[in-house]
């Protein structure tokens, strides 16, 4: 079965040590970190500047059995310096990462496909993937745009990260996703909601408030067949409507792990059995 990861913004406000004890007490294998602060201009989070910090969370990772699969987020925008995201790739093997997310804003194909290119230069130097993600708010907004951008890469650490959310919103299909070369396939992320959201809140719907897998009218389980069976997924579920009602994170992240782990079994207990 696939790997499950707890992504951070599901607890947007844990930091990184109560991340990983939460992911650990609900059985994920990995989580995903936050090493850039979303103001602007950004900053590293203390774990990209402080060694003390990213040593007690190696040992927490540890105690807890947890590894980070993906840090977040890096912008490809018409100003992007992939050698300025150096820092970030330090901290991200040191504390054995695999892969680095990417959000498009640029609009122009050509730049955005060099600087593509040199993030993922950059990042083999440090043995790690680099995972750029289609949302259909950004200047990548569907599956189709991301495959073209990583197979015109050429690089082979180049994949995409699939968010089951952003593959609706965006107009994409299961069958378009079970259609492509499952090596462009670096990642997943998991939620559900309805098949349809007003464009004006698809931005809150993205940062704040999905549903739990299972209640919605995503097609999770045929999502869940088109993955590799070694592709992590990510629980990405933020309710900021129960953490207004103060239910806490480990809580939160209880009903997202399980729901997320019933579908997923559910799914690959009724694939055929391969002889």
């Amino acid at each position: 079965m696939n790997p499950i990861s707890l992504e951070q913004l599901t607890v947007d406000e844990a930091g990184p040590l109560e991340l990983v004890t939460i992911a650990g007490a609900l059985g994920c294998q990995h989580v995903s970190l936050f090493l850039r602060t979303p103001e602007r201009p950004p900053q590293w989070y203390p774990l990209v500047t402080d060694a003390a910090f990213r040593r007690e969370l190696g040992r927490r990772m540890a105690d807890c059995g947890v590894t980070p699969y993906t840090v977040e987020f890096f912008p490809l925008s018409p100003r992007a310096q992939p050698d300025t995201y150096r820092p970030a790739f330090e901290c991200a093997a040191e504390l054995g990462a695999k892969r680095m997310s990417v959000l498009v804003s640029d609009t122009d194909e050509e730049r955005r496909l060099a600087n593509f290119s040199q993030l993922c230069d950059r990042a083999q130097e440090f043995a790690m993937g680099v995972n750029v993600e289609f949302v259909a708010i950004t200047q990548l907004p569907s599956l189709r745009d991301a495959v073209r951008l990583v197979t015109r890469s050429a690089r082979p650490n180049a994949g995409i990260m699939v968010d089951t959310l952003h593959l609706i919103r965006s107009g994409s299909t299961v069958a378009e996703l079970a259609a492509i070369d499952p090596r462009l396939i670096g990642g997943a992320q998991f939620s559900d909601g309805p098949l349809t959201m007003a464009p004006d809140k698809q931005l809150f719907e993205a940062i704040s408030e999905r549903m739990l897998p299972g209640d919605g009218e995503f097609p999770l389980r045929e999502f869940v067949a088109a993955m590799p069976p070694d592709v992590p997924i990510g629980v990405e579920v933020p309710l900021k409507s129960l953490k207004d009602k103060g239910v806490g994170p480990m809580e939160r992240a209880r009903l997202a792990v399980e729901a997320s782990r019933r579908i997923i079994a559910e799914a690959r207990a009724a694939q055929p059995v391969e002889k």
